[in-house]
């Protein structure tokens, strides 16, 4: 006769009818880095997000052609391209947490660098700033994932990125 699945494997238990660990997703030690970690995703979603609307902002208000507006997907990419490997190399001679908070200062920074960009009211400090934001992103990406991934129980890798990045 068949056995059931729970007794099949060691770590599980067949609790009112569902298979359930008793590996927590997130081990309560972790849980507040892992908070403030997930809340640092959208940061990225919203930059990814506002490249559009700003070619076109910057089209009408800088009254330039779309072409020469497409230069705000230029800064964004290449602050993603200039700063990756420079990212992982951080990284691998500091910690995951340090590249977090290296991340977090280049947008910090990039964010600031957009006063003095909307005062003079000229493109270029407005496309810096846009790539040292992104550089930022870069190593946040960089340092994020693979963070979230060292809180969760070995083997369950999958468990803990999911609820990190569903925000």
């Amino acid at each position: 006769m068949n056995k059931p699945y729970a007794t099949v494997c060691d770590s599980e238990t067949l609790h009112n009818g569902n298979v359930s660990t008793s590996e927590e997703v997130v081990p309560k030690a972790y849980l507040v880095s892992f908070i403030l970690i997930t809340l640092c995703f959208p940061l990225w979603g919203f930059a990814n997000d506002i490249t559009n609307p700003l070619v076109k902002a910057f089209s009408k208000v800088l009254q330039m052609s779309t072409a020469e507006g497409t230069w705000v997907q230029v800064a964004f990419y290449g602050g993603y391209g200039a700063m990756a490997i420079p990212a992982a190399l951080f990284i691998k001679k500091f910690s995951y947490k340090a590249g977090l908070m290296m991340g977090l200062a280049f947008y910090a920074l990039g964010a600031f660098l957009f006063i003095p960009a909307a005062e003079t009211q000229t493109f270029i400090p407005f496309l810096f700033a846009f790539f040292v934001m992104t550089c930022g992103l870069s190593f946040l990406e960089t340092s994020a994932n693979p963070y979230v991934l060292s809180m969760g129980p070995a083997g369950h890798s999958h468990s803990t990125i999911k609820p990190g990045t569903s925000i």
